[in-house]
């Protein structure tokens, strides 16, 4: 008899407390499906540990362990390491998902055993009292690789997150989370396993309710955290240029649209002339190591454009127009993505 569960729930966890209630809810209520959750607590300073022990207590399909505040891609590889079901299922602790979420996947994989499932999700602003949509670019059913990595590349309209997607768990063999990752851990391993994929069903349907949280990681923008975005987003145009060169402007005008996006925070930052200026001078040569990477790429004329003007006028430019470049960002998104 198979004692294995069909999916296993990865909940990172670290000071939660003011939201992991309805997180817990939502897993609690999922029914008639054989699954594990495994929650790891990375050293909360606040009773997230405690919030969870009770919820679920006596509940054995639930798993709660703590280590020594270590980081989120060390917490991700701790839980990927206990796993045993056939499919991996993350969800973040302040995020929610659909009743019947974990029922209508099963229904799908147990039809045919895909290698990975996407789907849609709602990303909620709970501070502005808004409610979004946000439907992948892929039609209800299957879906080709060579279209997986299109969108792959252009980032924005395929965002890389994990817990948007439910993936088997032999194909995160051999790939790990990089302890070196304070933000984008997720982003990083995402193109390795995905190449080890060969089968994707999207479901045109949103199962995952994403809260904004300003506090977070990704929210909380410091000089270090941006210079490390853009170099791992450096990273994905290398894994484009290496194996599938023919969406390489798609990773080149991604990686542009999240440079001049850094361009215009080193005037929102709280820095003072001195460190504004070691900011602008790390973002030069973030840019001068990507004009080296891409030397000898067909290039198409919007990102042979955008890859020369990288000068004191045009940076003024950028940084005046971000108002209007924030509110009509799809637009932008549209102009610069091929």
């Amino acid at each position: 008899m198979n004692t294995f569960p069909f999916f296993t729930v990865l909940v990172p966890l670290y000071n939660g407390s003011n939201f992991l209630e309805a997180c817990l809810e939502s897993i609690l209520n999922q029914k008639n499906v054989n699954f594990e959750c495994l929650i790891c607590d990375d050293g909360s300073e606040d009773d997230s540990y405690e919030i969870v022990k009770k919820k679920i207590d006596g509940d054995s399909r639930f798993k709660l362990f703590k280590i020594k505040h270590s980081g989120i891609a060390v917490v991700r590889n701790v839980l990927l390491e206990r796993a045993r079901g056939k499919y991996i299922v993350w969800i973040d602790p302040d995020d929610e998902v659909e009743d019947g979420y974990f029922q209508e996947l099963y229904d799908e994989l147990t039809k045919k055993s895909w290698d990975v499932v996407t789907f849609n999700f709602a990303s909620v602003d709970n501070a502005m009292n808004e409610e979004n949509s946000f439907r992948l670019p892929f039609a209800n059913g299957k879906v080709e690789k060579l279209d997986i990595f299109k969108y792959l590349a252009k980032d924005w309209p395929f965002p890389s997150q994990l817990w948007n997607k439910v993936i088997k768990r032999s194909l995160y063999r051999g790939i790990s989370f990089s302890p070196n990752s304070v933000i984008l851990e997720d982003f990083s391993v995402l193109p390795q396993i995905l190449f080890k994929a060969d089968t994707f069903l999207h479901i045109d349907k949103s199962y995952y309710r994403y809260k904004r949280n300003p506090a977070s990681l990704l929210n909380s923008k410091t000089v270090d955290k941006e210079i490390c975005q853009l170099r791992i987003r450096r990273d994905r145009i290398i894994f484009f240029k290496e194996n599938y060169p023919v969406f390489i402007n798609q990773s080149i005008s991604s990686w542009l649209i999240s440079y001049f996006r850094t361009l215009c925070l080193v005037n929102t930052l709280d820095l003072d002339k001195a460190h504004k200026r070691q900011f602008s001078m790390l973002l030069s040569r973030e840019f001068i190591e990507t004009v080296k990477l891409v030397k000898g790429s067909k290039l198409d004329a919007r990102n042979r454009f955008f890859l020369t003007i990288n000068n004191n006028f045009f940076i003024f430019l950028i940084v005046s127009l971000y108002p209007f470049l924030i509110k009509n960002k799809k637009l932008i998104y549209k102009f610069l993505l091929p």
